[in-house]
Protein backbone atom coordinates (compact mmCIF):
# COMPACT_ATOMS: atom_id res chain seq x y z
CA UNK A 1 0.00 0.00 0.00
CA UNK A 2 1.52 3.12 -0.89
CA UNK A 3 1.33 7.32 -0.12
CA UNK A 4 -1.34 8.89 -3.08
CA UNK A 5 -0.64 12.25 -2.91
CA UNK A 6 2.23 14.85 -2.16
CA UNK A 7 0.46 16.56 1.13
CA UNK A 8 0.69 13.10 2.97
CA UNK A 9 4.41 12.40 1.96
CA UNK A 10 5.25 15.80 2.84
CA UNK A 11 3.68 15.70 6.19
CA UNK A 12 5.28 12.39 6.80
CA UNK A 13 8.18 13.33 5.56
CA UNK A 14 8.53 16.55 8.49
CA UNK A 15 7.09 14.13 11.22
CA UNK A 16 9.54 11.49 10.89
CA UNK A 17 12.34 14.46 10.35
CA UNK A 18 10.78 15.43 14.05
CA UNK A 19 10.96 11.85 15.17
CA UNK A 20 14.55 11.41 14.12
CA UNK A 21 15.86 14.80 15.47
CA UNK A 22 14.40 13.79 18.74
CA UNK A 23 16.08 10.12 18.85
CA UNK A 24 19.20 11.24 17.71
CA UNK A 25 19.86 13.62 21.24
CA UNK A 26 19.60 10.16 22.73
CA UNK A 27 21.11 7.48 21.45
CA UNK A 28 24.25 6.63 19.10
CA UNK A 29 23.36 3.96 17.00
CA UNK A 30 26.76 3.76 15.32
CA UNK A 31 27.85 0.27 15.42
CA UNK A 32 31.65 -0.25 16.57
CA UNK A 33 31.74 -2.70 13.32
CA UNK A 34 30.63 0.28 11.11
CA UNK A 35 34.59 -0.59 9.43
CA UNK A 36 34.64 -0.98 5.58
CA UNK A 37 36.75 -4.54 5.66
CA UNK A 38 35.86 -7.44 7.58
CA UNK A 39 39.55 -8.36 7.46
CA UNK A 40 40.55 -4.98 9.14
CA UNK A 41 38.17 -4.89 11.60
CA UNK A 42 39.05 -7.88 13.45
CA UNK A 43 42.73 -8.63 13.88
CA UNK A 44 43.52 -9.64 17.21
CA UNK A 45 41.90 -10.09 20.72
CA UNK A 46 41.74 -6.37 21.65
CA UNK A 47 39.54 -5.76 18.08
CA UNK A 48 37.54 -8.72 18.62
CA UNK A 49 36.64 -7.20 21.94
CA UNK A 50 35.84 -4.08 20.48
CA UNK A 51 33.71 -6.00 18.19
CA UNK A 52 31.90 -7.60 20.44
CA UNK A 53 31.19 -4.25 22.28
CA UNK A 54 29.89 -2.61 18.88
CA UNK A 55 27.76 -5.58 18.72
CA UNK A 56 25.76 -5.07 21.52
CA UNK A 57 25.52 -1.26 20.92
CA UNK A 58 23.66 -2.28 17.82
CA UNK A 59 21.46 -3.81 20.11
CA UNK A 60 20.63 -0.52 21.62
CA UNK A 61 19.09 0.65 18.78
CA UNK A 62 16.57 3.13 18.96
CA UNK A 63 14.89 0.67 16.67
CA UNK A 64 14.82 -2.30 18.84
CA UNK A 65 13.71 -2.87 22.67
CA UNK A 66 14.37 0.70 23.48
CA UNK A 67 11.92 2.11 20.85
CA UNK A 68 10.09 1.04 18.30
CA UNK A 69 10.13 -2.16 18.60
CA UNK A 70 8.49 -2.08 22.08
CA UNK A 71 5.70 0.20 21.04
CA UNK A 72 5.04 -0.79 17.41
CA UNK A 73 4.57 -4.01 18.77
CA UNK A 74 2.01 -3.13 21.68
CA UNK A 75 0.12 -0.65 19.30
CA UNK A 76 -0.23 -3.40 17.35
CA UNK A 77 -2.14 -5.64 20.32
CA UNK A 78 -4.49 -3.82 22.39
CA UNK A 79 -1.55 -2.36 25.18
CA UNK A 80 -0.53 0.78 23.69
CA UNK A 81 -2.50 3.52 21.90
CA UNK A 82 -1.15 6.16 19.67
CA UNK A 83 -1.81 9.77 20.90
CA UNK A 84 0.80 11.75 19.13
CA UNK A 85 1.29 12.88 15.64
CA UNK A 86 2.93 10.37 13.84
CA UNK A 87 2.11 8.93 10.85
CA UNK A 88 3.72 5.66 10.71
CA UNK A 89 2.56 5.33 14.07
CA UNK A 90 -1.13 5.64 13.72
CA UNK A 91 -0.52 3.07 10.69
CA UNK A 92 0.50 0.60 13.09
CA UNK A 93 -1.95 1.85 15.90
CA UNK A 94 -4.57 0.82 13.22
CA UNK A 95 -3.10 -2.11 11.87
CA UNK A 96 -3.05 -1.15 8.52
CA UNK A 97 0.66 -0.28 7.89
CA UNK A 98 2.11 0.41 3.79
CA UNK A 99 5.31 -1.40 3.32
CA UNK A 100 7.37 1.96 3.26
CA UNK A 101 6.15 2.81 6.63
CA UNK A 102 9.56 4.36 8.07
CA UNK A 103 10.18 2.89 11.49
CA UNK A 104 8.98 -0.51 10.10
CA UNK A 105 11.75 -0.13 8.06
CA UNK A 106 14.12 0.90 10.86
CA UNK A 107 13.27 -1.81 12.98
CA UNK A 108 13.93 -4.48 9.87
CA UNK A 109 17.54 -3.05 9.36
CA UNK A 110 18.39 -2.54 13.06
CA UNK A 111 17.56 -6.18 13.44
CA UNK A 112 19.88 -7.34 10.23
CA UNK A 113 22.67 -4.87 11.62
CA UNK A 114 23.11 -6.63 14.70
CA UNK A 115 22.93 -9.80 13.10
CA UNK A 116 25.74 -8.55 10.62
CA UNK A 117 27.62 -7.71 14.00
CA UNK A 118 26.96 -11.08 14.95
CA UNK A 119 27.76 -12.46 11.87
CA UNK A 120 31.09 -10.82 11.64
CA UNK A 121 32.64 -11.95 15.47
CA UNK A 122 31.24 -15.81 14.77
CA UNK A 123 33.42 -15.70 11.17
CA UNK A 124 36.63 -13.92 12.05
CA UNK A 125 37.24 -15.01 16.00
CA UNK A 126 36.75 -18.31 15.02
CA UNK A 127 40.06 -18.01 12.82
CA UNK A 128 43.57 -17.73 13.86
CA UNK A 129 43.73 -13.92 15.53
CA UNK A 130 47.23 -12.89 17.38
CA UNK A 131 47.11 -13.18 20.90
CA UNK A 132 43.69 -14.47 21.74
CA UNK A 133 42.75 -17.47 23.84
CA UNK A 134 40.42 -20.50 23.13
CA UNK A 135 38.59 -19.11 26.30
CA UNK A 136 38.34 -15.63 24.72
CA UNK A 137 37.10 -17.17 21.72
CA UNK A 138 34.52 -19.34 23.14
CA UNK A 139 33.56 -16.56 25.07
CA UNK A 140 32.59 -14.23 22.24
CA UNK A 141 31.69 -16.32 20.07
CA UNK A 142 28.75 -17.79 22.03
CA UNK A 143 27.58 -14.47 22.76
CA UNK A 144 27.30 -13.63 18.76
CA UNK A 145 25.12 -17.30 18.73
CA UNK A 146 23.06 -16.06 21.35
CA UNK A 147 22.29 -12.48 19.89
CA UNK A 148 21.76 -13.58 16.59
CA UNK A 149 19.37 -16.55 17.40
CA UNK A 150 18.09 -13.52 19.56
CA UNK A 151 17.23 -11.44 16.86
CA UNK A 152 16.25 -14.31 14.51
CA UNK A 153 13.66 -14.94 16.82
CA UNK A 154 11.86 -11.53 16.92
CA UNK A 155 12.06 -11.24 13.36
CA UNK A 156 10.26 -14.64 12.53
CA UNK A 157 7.57 -13.93 14.67
CA UNK A 158 6.73 -10.43 13.33
CA UNK A 159 7.81 -11.15 9.56
CA UNK A 160 7.64 -14.59 8.61
CA UNK A 161 9.49 -16.08 6.45
CA UNK A 162 13.01 -14.20 6.19
CA UNK A 163 16.31 -14.16 4.45
CA UNK A 164 18.74 -15.85 6.33
CA UNK A 165 22.01 -14.05 6.44
CA UNK A 166 24.71 -16.21 8.08
CA UNK A 167 28.08 -15.08 6.38
CA UNK A 168 30.16 -11.99 7.42
CA UNK A 169 30.38 -10.50 4.31
CA UNK A 170 27.64 -7.51 4.78
CA UNK A 171 28.97 -3.90 6.47
CA UNK A 172 26.47 -2.61 9.30
CA UNK A 173 24.09 0.15 7.79
CA UNK A 174 23.46 -1.41 4.62
CA UNK A 175 20.00 -0.98 3.70
CA UNK A 176 18.66 -4.56 2.87
CA UNK A 177 19.34 -7.69 4.89
CA UNK A 178 21.01 -9.79 2.04
CA UNK A 179 21.85 -8.59 -1.59
CA UNK A 180 20.88 -11.79 -2.44
CA UNK A 181 18.92 -13.95 -0.24
CA UNK A 182 15.78 -15.27 -0.57
CA UNK A 183 13.15 -15.25 2.36
CA UNK A 184 13.25 -19.03 3.92
CA UNK A 185 10.50 -20.85 5.56
CA UNK A 186 9.69 -20.09 9.18
CA UNK A 187 10.88 -23.65 9.82
CA UNK A 188 14.55 -22.87 8.50
CA UNK A 189 14.85 -19.91 10.66
CA UNK A 190 13.75 -21.78 14.20
CA UNK A 191 15.87 -24.38 13.18
CA UNK A 192 18.70 -21.94 12.64
CA UNK A 193 17.58 -20.53 15.99
CA UNK A 194 17.90 -23.49 17.74
CA UNK A 195 20.89 -24.43 15.90
CA UNK A 196 22.53 -20.78 17.41
CA UNK A 197 21.51 -21.78 21.09
CA UNK A 198 22.54 -25.13 21.10
CA UNK A 199 26.32 -23.46 19.94
CA UNK A 200 26.13 -20.34 22.54
CA UNK A 201 25.25 -23.28 25.38
CA UNK A 202 27.79 -25.09 24.68
CA UNK A 203 30.58 -22.43 24.09
CA UNK A 204 29.51 -20.47 26.92
CA UNK A 205 29.45 -23.78 29.56
CA UNK A 206 31.50 -22.95 32.55
CA UNK A 207 32.18 -19.46 31.81
CA UNK A 208 30.01 -18.09 34.97
CA UNK A 209 29.59 -14.11 33.37
CA UNK A 210 26.48 -13.05 35.35
CA UNK A 211 26.90 -9.65 33.69
CA UNK A 212 23.16 -8.97 33.56
CA UNK A 213 24.35 -6.61 30.11
CA UNK A 214 25.89 -9.61 28.33
CA UNK A 215 24.13 -12.99 26.73
CA UNK A 216 25.18 -15.64 29.07
CA UNK A 217 24.02 -18.99 28.94
CA UNK A 218 21.23 -18.79 31.30
CA UNK A 219 19.93 -16.13 28.85
CA UNK A 220 20.46 -18.69 26.09
CA UNK A 221 18.44 -21.55 27.96
CA UNK A 222 15.62 -18.68 28.47
CA UNK A 223 15.40 -17.84 25.20
CA UNK A 224 15.76 -21.87 24.13
CA UNK A 225 12.48 -21.82 26.65
CA UNK A 226 10.43 -19.08 24.47
CA UNK A 227 11.53 -20.80 20.75
CA UNK A 228 10.31 -24.14 22.25
CA UNK A 229 7.10 -22.70 23.77
CA UNK A 230 6.49 -21.17 20.41
CA UNK A 231 6.98 -24.47 18.67
CA UNK A 232 4.92 -26.33 21.32
CA UNK A 233 7.25 -27.94 22.60
CA UNK A 234 6.55 -28.68 26.16
CA UNK A 235 9.64 -31.14 27.03
CA UNK A 236 12.24 -28.79 25.76
CA UNK A 237 11.07 -25.96 27.40
CA UNK A 238 10.67 -27.70 30.72
CA UNK A 239 14.26 -29.06 30.34
CA UNK A 240 15.70 -25.55 29.81
CA UNK A 241 13.83 -23.65 32.56
CA UNK A 242 14.07 -26.31 35.38
CA UNK A 243 17.78 -25.41 34.56
CA UNK A 244 17.22 -21.89 35.66
CA UNK A 245 15.40 -22.79 39.15
CA UNK A 246 17.98 -23.17 41.53
CA UNK A 247 21.01 -20.94 39.56
CA UNK A 248 20.85 -17.95 41.96
CA UNK A 249 17.88 -15.81 40.82
CA UNK A 250 15.07 -14.56 41.67
CA UNK A 251 12.29 -12.22 42.31
CA UNK A 252 13.10 -8.57 43.55
CA UNK A 253 11.19 -8.08 46.84
CA UNK A 254 9.15 -5.16 45.42
CA UNK A 255 7.68 -4.13 42.50
CA UNK A 256 8.89 -0.67 42.26
CA UNK A 257 12.66 -2.48 42.67
CA UNK A 258 12.31 -3.15 38.99
CA UNK A 259 11.75 0.44 37.60
CA UNK A 260 12.50 3.85 36.99
CA UNK A 261 11.51 6.40 40.00
CA UNK A 262 11.28 10.25 40.13
CA UNK A 263 14.87 10.43 40.57
CA UNK A 264 16.44 7.83 38.93
CA UNK A 265 15.81 5.70 35.52
CA UNK A 266 15.53 2.29 35.74
CA UNK A 267 18.47 0.21 36.75
CA UNK A 268 18.24 -3.84 35.59
CA UNK A 269 17.72 -5.43 38.67
CA UNK A 270 20.59 -7.70 40.20
CA UNK A 271 18.97 -10.56 41.00
CA UNK A 272 15.76 -11.04 38.63
CA UNK A 273 17.81 -9.61 35.50
CA UNK A 274 18.86 -12.39 33.47
CA UNK A 275 19.72 -10.50 30.58
CA UNK A 276 19.12 -6.66 29.65
CA UNK A 277 20.36 -3.65 27.92
CA UNK A 278 21.72 -1.02 29.84
CA UNK A 279 21.61 3.19 28.89
CA UNK A 280 22.96 6.08 30.17
CA UNK A 281 22.70 9.94 29.90
CA UNK A 282 25.82 10.00 27.48
CA UNK A 283 24.38 6.96 25.71
CA UNK A 284 20.23 6.78 25.94
CA UNK A 285 17.14 4.87 25.12
CA UNK A 286 13.96 6.76 23.66
CA UNK A 287 11.62 5.27 25.23
CA UNK A 288 10.38 7.32 28.60
CA UNK A 289 10.94 10.29 25.77
CA UNK A 290 8.04 8.73 23.72
CA UNK A 291 5.67 7.57 26.55
CA UNK A 292 5.67 10.32 29.04
CA UNK A 293 3.63 13.54 28.89
CA UNK A 294 5.26 16.91 28.22
CA UNK A 295 5.30 17.81 31.99
CA UNK A 296 7.46 15.22 32.39
CA UNK A 297 10.05 16.35 29.47
CA UNK A 298 8.15 13.74 27.09
CA UNK A 299 6.32 14.11 23.56
CA UNK A 300 3.24 11.96 24.52
CA UNK A 301 3.52 10.12 21.71
CA UNK A 302 2.30 6.27 22.79
CA UNK A 303 -0.19 5.96 25.88
CA UNK A 304 -1.37 2.97 27.78
CA UNK A 305 -4.42 1.29 26.45
CA UNK A 306 -8.02 0.86 28.60
CA UNK A 307 -7.45 -2.92 28.18
CA UNK A 308 -4.33 -2.68 29.47
CA UNK A 309 -5.32 -0.85 32.48
CA UNK A 310 -8.59 -2.80 33.00
CA UNK A 311 -6.26 -5.87 33.40
CA UNK A 312 -4.87 -5.25 36.93
CA UNK A 313 -6.89 -6.59 39.84
CA UNK A 314 -7.75 -4.71 42.45
CA UNK A 315 -4.36 -4.58 44.85
CA UNK A 316 -2.52 -5.43 41.77
CA UNK A 317 0.83 -3.36 42.53
CA UNK A 318 1.91 -3.56 39.37
CA UNK A 319 -0.58 -1.15 38.15
CA UNK A 320 1.75 1.50 40.18
CA UNK A 321 3.68 1.86 36.73
CA UNK A 322 0.88 3.57 34.54
CA UNK A 323 1.59 6.97 37.06
CA UNK A 324 4.91 9.11 36.51
CA UNK A 325 6.08 9.29 39.82
CA UNK A 326 6.82 12.74 39.47
CA UNK A 327 4.15 14.82 37.81
CA UNK A 328 1.39 11.88 38.78
CA UNK A 329 0.03 11.76 35.12
CA UNK A 330 -1.15 8.60 33.75
CA UNK A 331 1.58 7.08 31.58
CA UNK A 332 3.48 3.66 30.90
CA UNK A 333 5.71 4.63 33.42
CA UNK A 334 8.49 1.79 33.58
CA UNK A 335 10.78 4.57 32.07
CA UNK A 336 11.00 7.58 33.78
CA UNK A 337 13.96 9.87 31.93
CA UNK A 338 12.42 11.34 29.18
CA UNK A 339 15.25 13.68 28.93
CA UNK A 340 18.47 11.60 29.26
CA UNK A 341 17.12 8.33 28.22
CA UNK A 342 18.97 6.83 31.45
CA UNK A 343 16.62 3.96 31.47
CA UNK A 344 17.88 0.35 31.15
CA UNK A 345 15.55 -2.31 28.93
CA UNK A 346 14.93 -5.81 30.48
CA UNK A 347 14.85 -8.71 27.75
CA UNK A 348 14.84 -11.67 30.22
CA UNK A 349 13.73 -11.62 33.59
CA UNK A 350 13.19 -14.49 35.99
CA UNK A 351 9.54 -13.38 36.23
CA UNK A 352 9.47 -14.97 32.57
CA UNK A 353 10.93 -18.03 33.33
CA UNK A 354 8.61 -18.92 36.34
CA UNK A 355 5.59 -17.74 34.02
CA UNK A 356 6.48 -19.89 31.43
CA UNK A 357 6.94 -22.78 33.81
CA UNK A 358 3.51 -22.51 35.43
CA UNK A 359 2.74 -22.65 31.77
CA UNK A 360 4.43 -25.69 30.91
CA UNK A 361 3.32 -27.64 34.20
CA UNK A 362 -0.03 -26.32 33.71
CA UNK A 363 -0.62 -27.57 30.60
CA UNK A 364 0.26 -31.05 31.71
CA UNK A 365 -1.82 -30.74 34.73
CA UNK A 366 0.86 -30.44 37.30
CA UNK A 367 0.41 -29.22 40.26
CA UNK A 368 3.46 -27.18 40.60
CA UNK A 369 2.12 -24.56 38.13
CA UNK A 370 0.21 -22.65 40.40
CA UNK A 371 3.11 -22.37 43.06
CA UNK A 372 5.01 -20.90 40.31
CA UNK A 373 2.24 -18.32 39.19
CA UNK A 374 1.44 -17.27 42.98
CA UNK A 375 5.00 -16.33 43.85
CA UNK A 376 4.74 -13.35 41.10
CA UNK A 377 1.13 -12.46 42.29
CA UNK A 378 2.13 -12.86 45.42
CA UNK A 379 4.94 -10.20 44.83
CA UNK A 380 2.60 -8.05 43.07
CA UNK A 381 0.12 -7.94 46.56
CA UNK A 382 -2.19 -10.30 45.01
CA UNK A 383 -4.32 -13.65 46.28
CA UNK A 384 -3.46 -16.72 44.95
CA UNK A 385 -4.81 -18.65 42.19
CA UNK A 386 -5.28 -22.70 40.79
CA UNK A 387 -3.64 -22.82 37.25
CA UNK A 388 -4.46 -25.64 35.25
CA UNK A 389 -4.77 -27.09 31.97
CA UNK A 390 -8.66 -26.03 32.16
CA UNK A 391 -7.79 -21.98 32.91
CA UNK A 392 -4.33 -21.72 31.31
CA UNK A 393 -4.76 -19.77 28.41
CA UNK A 394 -6.74 -17.14 30.01
CA UNK A 395 -4.71 -16.72 33.65
CA UNK A 396 -1.01 -16.99 31.65
CA UNK A 397 -1.92 -14.30 28.98
CA UNK A 398 -3.63 -11.97 31.40
CA UNK A 399 -0.74 -12.25 34.57
CA UNK A 400 2.01 -11.90 31.38
CA UNK A 401 -0.30 -8.50 30.19
CA UNK A 402 0.10 -7.13 33.62
CA UNK A 403 3.65 -8.09 34.41
CA UNK A 404 5.67 -7.65 30.95
CA UNK A 405 3.45 -4.63 29.66
CA UNK A 406 5.77 -2.14 27.61
CA UNK A 407 8.79 -4.73 27.84
CA UNK A 408 10.19 -6.42 24.40
CA UNK A 409 6.69 -6.69 22.72
CA UNK A 410 5.65 -9.27 25.10
CA UNK A 411 2.06 -8.49 24.55
CA UNK A 412 2.04 -9.16 21.00
CA UNK A 413 3.70 -12.07 21.03
CA UNK A 414 1.88 -14.14 23.68
CA UNK A 415 -1.41 -12.91 21.81
CA UNK A 416 0.21 -14.86 18.86
CA UNK A 417 1.34 -17.95 20.34
CA UNK A 418 -1.84 -18.48 21.70
CA UNK A 419 -4.22 -17.36 19.21
CA UNK A 420 -5.99 -14.78 20.76
CA UNK A 421 -4.58 -11.62 18.29
CA UNK A 422 -7.01 -11.59 15.39
CA UNK A 423 -9.94 -11.52 18.31
CA UNK A 424 -7.81 -8.85 20.09
CA UNK A 425 -7.35 -6.73 16.57
CA UNK A 426 -11.20 -6.93 15.81
CA UNK A 427 -11.93 -5.60 19.28
CA UNK A 428 -9.83 -2.59 19.22
CA UNK A 429 -12.22 -0.60 16.93
CA UNK A 430 -9.88 1.27 15.20
CA UNK A 431 -7.98 -1.24 13.63
CA UNK A 432 -8.22 -2.94 9.99
CA UNK A 433 -8.24 -6.64 10.14
CA UNK A 434 -7.37 -8.46 7.31
CA UNK A 435 -7.04 -12.17 8.38
CA UNK A 436 -4.80 -13.51 5.66
CA UNK A 437 -1.96 -11.12 6.64
CA UNK A 438 -1.72 -13.56 9.74
CA UNK A 439 -1.01 -10.58 12.27
CA UNK A 440 2.55 -10.23 10.23
CA UNK A 441 4.46 -6.82 9.28
CA UNK A 442 4.98 -5.77 5.81
CA UNK A 443 8.57 -6.61 4.40
CA UNK A 444 10.07 -3.31 4.08
CA UNK A 445 9.76 -1.76 0.11
CA UNK A 446 13.80 -0.84 0.71
CA UNK A 447 14.72 -4.66 1.29
CA UNK A 448 12.44 -5.62 -1.48
CA UNK A 449 14.02 -2.86 -3.85
CA UNK A 450 17.64 -3.74 -2.92
CA UNK A 451 17.55 -7.87 -2.62
CA UNK A 452 17.95 -8.93 -5.92
CA UNK A 453 16.75 -12.14 -4.75
CA UNK A 454 13.39 -10.71 -3.91
CA UNK A 455 10.36 -9.04 -5.59
CA UNK A 456 6.71 -8.14 -5.10
CA UNK A 457 5.11 -11.22 -5.12
CA UNK A 458 7.27 -11.88 -1.44
CA UNK A 459 5.42 -9.77 0.33
CA UNK A 460 3.71 -10.96 3.22
CA UNK A 461 0.02 -11.94 2.54
CA UNK A 462 -2.27 -8.52 2.57
CA UNK A 463 -0.21 -6.10 2.16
Amino acid sequence: MIMKNKFYISTFLISFLICMSCADEFVDTESENNVQGVDNQIVDASTAEDALVGMYNDLQDADLYSGTMNYYLGMWADEQVHSGSFPAFSQIFGNDPDSENINNNNMWDAFYNTIFAANNLIKVVNTDLQAITEDDVARITGQAYGIRALMYFNLVRIYGPVPLDLEANQISGDLDAASSLPRFSEQDVYDQINSDLLQCISLLDGILDRSVDRFSRDAARTLQAQVALQLDDLVTAQTALESLLNAGYGLATNVSDLYGGANSGLVLSPIETIFGIPYSATDGSTIAFFFSDQPDGGRDEVRFSGSLSAAFEPGDERAGSLVNPSSGISRISKYTQAGTGDDDVYVFRYADVLLMLAEVYAKQDDARASGLINQVRDRAGLPDVLLDSGNVNTLIPRERFVEFFAESGDRYHTLKRFDLLDVVVQNKGNAVFIAERNNLFPIPQNELDNNTALSGSDQNAGY
